[in-house]
């Protein structure tokens, strides 16, 4: 009969206890990255030029507001999917949010313009000026829209894991907005910051997150 001695003894208990601290590793966590290109949410108006169909598509920052969307992804994230989001990794790659306010700019122009040119520019504010091929920045159609209102258009193109996800929303405010017609405006105002205002592109920003978590929840 073979025995063991206090070396062979101390060797396998080393060893025990080693496979026992790997089995006992923490879970890799959720890695989430920023890279949207800098700049890309400075506020401005795509177009000013009445024929084309980025005329009156205003881009808006997270300037002034009270929470970035970043920070408000973050949040939704977390409380929606938690832990279940444990080894995977979020790039958020463009998070765009738009005010399309073509068809009214273009009723307004359409009012200075007139004849048949100023027929042929105007529409209402639930249809958008152009196609979406056209229209890449912003594009709405008019069954999105849930009244009246020039509605915000949120896009958003991430890679989820090796894969890339994209996503566009519209929220249609519960107020009447309109961009203010002088440029001597607050930057609040123009923003679309100030207190009436901001909880508007609050409800779009959570709409947006909402509806990329559900792309992300089937691949989990």
């Amino acid at each position: 009969m073979r025995t063991m001695n206090w070396q062979n003894l101390t060797a396998l208990a080393v060893c025990v206890i080693n496979v026992g601290m790997v089995a006992a590793a923490p879970p890799t966590s959720f890695i989430f990255s920023d890279n949207r290109i800098a700049g890309e949410d400075r506020p401005r108006t795509l177009s000013l030029l009445i024929t084309s169909c980025q005329y009156g598509i205003r881009v808006l920052s997270d300037e002034g507001r009270s929470r970035d969307r970043i920070t408000a992804l973050k949040t939704a994230l977390a409380e929606e999917l938690g832990t279940a989001l444990d080894g995977h990794t979020l790039n958020i790659l463009s998070y765009q949010i738009y005010f399309n306010n073509a068809a009214v700019a273009a009723n307004s122009a359409a009012g200075v313009v007139g004849g048949v040119a100023g027929a042929l520019l105007t529409k209402d504010s639930t249809h958008a000026k152009c196609s979406h091929e056209k229209t890449p920045e912003g594009w709405f159609e008019a069954a999105e829209t849930t009244n009246g209102n020039t509605p915000f258009v949120i896009q958003i193109r991430a890679q989820f894991d090796e894969v890339l996800v994209e996503t566009r929303s519209v929220y249609s405010p519960s107020i009447l907005l309109r961009l203010p017609p002088t440029a001597f405006a607050s930057r609040a105002k123009v923003n679309f910051a100030d207190a009436v205002a901001a909880p508007e592109v609050d409800a779009a920003i959570n709409k947006a997150n909402l509806d990329l978590i559900k792309k992300l929840r089937v691949r989990l």
